[in-house]
């Protein structure tokens, strides 16, 4: 027998040294597995490895919706002015635009050739909205001003003034025409001159006012104002 004692171990002799070496390593062994399994639980508890402590719901298909508006644009060519209802909260628009006499302030007068007894002036109408709906003509009554002050024709009420309207698609397809014999009538008309417009379709329409060769002498001078108004709807 040697000088160190021995011992059996699961039937194998091993000397008394060597069993505490044994003891040792089993026992850093055990301590390495706890320690990761530790460490698994921590992180999953701190979401490394799973998110415990918070809870997220993504709602990704959420989208805010505006209901479609009706929007017109008009565009004088001889001003070179373009008015737009859209960019205004009341889808309104006061364009500054004379459809009867032009940014040249023209004078109708049947004797002279260089201006002419009628003058037209062209403007063009466009759907800007994200709909398509309906485009109405409309006039304000006619104001008078000007003139002699013994006259006794008005201009807003003589058959020797009057005013048409024509609108033409973009293939130069007729759309629409009105013709009145007064300004007055343009305004007393019943019921309102429509057409469709399209979304994003533009028409072209002509406002012409004559001066009749049979026009009394006593509306020179005067001056007829009166608003005509395109309206987009339904």
């Amino acid at each position: 027998m040697g000088s160190e004692d021995s011992m059996t171990t699961g039937g194998v002799a091993t000397s008394a040294a060597e069993a505490p070496r044994r003891e040792r390593r089993k026992g850093g062994w055990l301590w390495g597995a706890g320690a990761a399994g530790a460490g698994l639980l921590v992180l999953g508890v701190n979401g490394t490895l799973a998110t415990w402590s918070t809870a997220i719901i993504n709602n990704d298909q959420s989208e805010a919706r505006v209901t479609d508006s009706y929007a017109l644009q008009e565009y004088h060519a001889s001003s070179g002015t373009t008015c737009t209802s859209a960019s205004s909260s009341t889808n309104e628009a006061s364009c500054a635009v004379d459809l009867y006499s032009g940014a040249a302030s023209y004078e109708l007068d049947p004797g002279d050739p260089a201006v002419g007894d009628s003058h037209t002036e062209r403007i063009e109408l466009t759907n800007v909205g994200s709909t398509a709906g309906t485009l109405y003509i409309d006039a304000d009554a006619c104001a008078q001003s000007g003139g002699a002050s013994a006259a006794v024709s008005d201009i807003c009420d003589n058959a020797g003034l009057s005013v048409d309207v024509t609108c033409e698609d973009s293939g130069t397809s007729s759309v629409y025409t009105g013709s009145w014999a007064t300004l007055k009538a343009f305004a007393d008309e019943a019921t309102d001159q429509t057409f469709a417009l399209g979304l994003d379709e533009t028409v072209t329409c002509d406002v012409t006012v004559t001066l009749a060769a049979t026009a009394p002498a006593d509306l020179g001078g005067q001056v007829g104002t009166q608003t005509v108004t395109f309206t987009l709807k339904a």
